[in-house]
């Protein structure tokens, strides 16, 4: 307001108004009709300065008075009067948006990344049977402890995937093998029947160890009987002689009836 000395205070002028000297002021906004941009000492006068962004008046003495804003409370905004197009980009932070106020339909399809949630926050309850594919499932991440105890079973198991490492020791055992065993299966002296029986169709055989150094060798038309390295006895094929050394011929037979 302007204030002559000696006076009470008058009503600013309005220079460029329609009509002249016509303000109108309200609680959200001061309308001047027709007001000008350009500075001017005129007593009176208000105009609009670009460098502060702000309106100026200037009092009886010509002096410049810049009015300030003064900050629009909460009860002078009306409901819905603020929209998207009053904010600015960036404007609204987390301490602008009220705990549950973000819900499923304000979240743009494939608005949440990765980057967006938290570690270790998607539980077993948030994923849908059926949803996790091989694709999900990174290379190496299944570990035995990963996997329930007797969950794999045969229908699992790839053909040829049991390999000897994946064989623990002393897990074959007879309940586990059916069918013959390969001559070739068996290591040289490693079949041992003990007190047991030994079934056979057709044996062929090369050369049988006995103990004390008694051995028995098969040549395509004869059995040699050989102790110590020394032939002791020769049986042919066609049983019609027999070469032995003199004297142990019964001694022999009953040596490999004892070890038989």
């Amino acid at each position: 307001m302007l204030r002559k000395r000696g006076s009470k205070p008058l009503p600013p002028k309005i220079t460029d108004a329609d009509p002249p000297g016509t303000l109108t002021i309200l609680p959200e906004y001061i309308l001047l009709p027709g007001m000008t941009a350009q500075p001017t000492s005129t007593p009176g006068a208000l105009y609009y300065r670009s460098d502060k962004d702000r309106i100026v008046y200037v009092d009886a003495y010509s002096t410049e008075h810049i009015i300030t804003r003064r900050p629009i409370r909460s009860e002078d905004i009306d409901v819905d009067v603020i929209t998207s197009y009053h904010l600015a980009d960036g404007a609204v932070e987390t301490e602008n948006i009220a705990d549950g106020a973000v819900t499923t339909p304000k979240l743009a399809d494939s608005a949440v990344s990765t980057a967006k949630i938290k570690d270790k926050a998607v539980t077993g309850s948030k994923i849908a049977d059926s949803s996790i594919y091989t694709i999900h499932i990174r290379d190496a991440a299944i570990t035995t402890e990963k996997i329930m105890s007797r969950a794999i079973t045969s229908d699992l198991i790839a053909d040829g995937a049991v390999v000897t490492r994946t064989i623990a020791d002393g897990a074959v055992t007879d309940a586990k093998i059916t069918g013959p065993i390969s001559p070739g299966k068996i290591g040289q002296g490693d079949l041992n029947l003990g007190t047991g029986t030994l079934y056979c169709g057709k044996v062929q055989v090369g050369h049988i160890g006995l103990k004390y150094g008694w051995m028995i060798r098969e040549t395509p038309d004869s059995l040699l009987f050989i102790k110590d390295g020394r032939i002791v006895a020769r049986l042919h094929k066609d049983l019609g002689f027999i070469h032995m050394r003199k004297g142990i011929l019964s001694w022999l037979l009953r040596k490999i009836m004892r070890k038989t």
